[in-house]
């Protein structure tokens, strides 16, 4: 049996897509099981599927879901699982987000609306599992897009071990003073790392960013342009010594995007201690340590304000490791395989 892991954004960047298939790739190959990870244009053009291999589609690309169910490797629906990441969560809150003004992004992907509208629901009830990050997605999918509750399958967001070497890294130079806020990850227009900048006007509080650019950084340094007053840093991609290193310095690490699953970033602050501000239009548990904001400046300050008043330690969050989403994974394909479908 080989699990074959698809995921068309892999290698064209590593974002938290990404990094989940990597990590649940090396814990099922640690568990005994054959992977390979790959795009839905290789596996329909180069790969043979038996009965007893599995599917696991990660990420929700839905042009590529529609090729993938409608060829011959999609015969037993008990072999197909579909990570969702959150990828509903718009379509699901249209009404909220349409009432915090979010439109730019509701007319943009009006086309996708329409879509999940007419066809996900039926999409996603042909897999033996959807897989969503906590139990509130799931109640979204079966009220909002009519997904059969028996698909539904809770798989949290793994967390990492945090990496401390020999050595500690040498800061980047150049830091702003401290305190700061750490915002990492992809920088694109939806993240909203732009609104931070006026959001610490009068705070005294820095702000570092480091990730790599896909289209939202100008908007960044045209902020940091017009309010000079406020420390501002871009380190630009970063390695592992050096994130632990700002991240471990770090007031707080912040994520104020329109939209939102379980980051990665979000659980890896927590893992280390570190307070984490997340959107509130996302599916993050309100563990303590989480200070939620909504994407404009004034609600982004309160939040960094609320965790300058912060005096107790952020306790360990519930969060499994790689090896645990991969262990129940297979648990839950084992009861839903092509010789044990599970009910319709």
């Amino acid at each position: 049996m080989t699990i074959f892991l698809i995921c068309d954004t892999y290698g064209h960047h590593r974002g938290g897509i990404e990094r989940h298939v990597e990590g649940l790739s090396v814990a099922l190959r640690s568990a005994g099981h054959e992977t390979e990870i790959l795009t839905t244009s290789t596996l329909l053009q180069s790969r043979k599927v038996s009965c007893l291999d599995h599917l696991v589609v990660e990420g929700v690309h839905r042009y590529a879901i529609v090729r993938l169910l409608r060829s011959s490797h999609s015969s037993a629906a008990g072999s197909l699982t579909l990570f969702t990441h959150g990828s509903f969560y718009e379509y699901c809150h249209l009404s909220s987000l349409a009432r915090d003004g979010y439109w730019n992004g509701l007319i943009r992907n009006a086309r996708t609306y329409l879509f999940d509208f007419a066809l996900t629901g039926r999409l996603l009830n042909r897999f033996g599992t959807v897989a969503v990050l906590t139990q509130s997605e799931g109640s979204d999918l079966i009220q909002s897009l009519r997904v059969s509750p028996s698909r539904i399958f809770v798989s949290p967001n793994y967390g990492s071990d945090p990496h401390v070497g020999p050595q500690a890294p040498t800061p980047p130079p150049d830091m702003p003073p401290p305190p700061w806020i750490l915002g990492i990850g992809r920088i694109e227009p939806r993240k909203n790392f732009h609104n931070v900048i006026p959001a610490l006007i009068g705070t005294g509080v820095s702000f570092i960013l480091a990730g790599t650019d896909e289209g939202g950084l100008s908007a960044v340094f045209r902020m940091s342009r017009r309010y000079p007053a406020v420390g501002f840093r871009f380190l630009g991609p970063i390695s592992e010594p050096v994130k632990e290193w700002v991240l471990a310095a770090s007031l707080a690490t912040i994520l104020p995007s329109h939209l939102e699953g379980v980051p990665f970033a979000t659980l890896e602050s927590l893992e280390r201690g570190v307070p984490a501000i997340v959107t509130s239009a996302s599916y993050v548990p309100p563990w303590d340590g989480i200070y939620y904001c909504s994407s404009t400046p004034q609600s982004i300050g309160i939040a960094v304000q609320e965790v300058r008043r912060r005096t107790k330690p952020v306790p360990p969050a519930p969060v499994p490791t790689a090896d645990a989403v991969a262990r129940d994974l297979m648990d839950r394909l084992s009861t839903s395989s092509p010789a044990n479908p599970g009910p319709d």
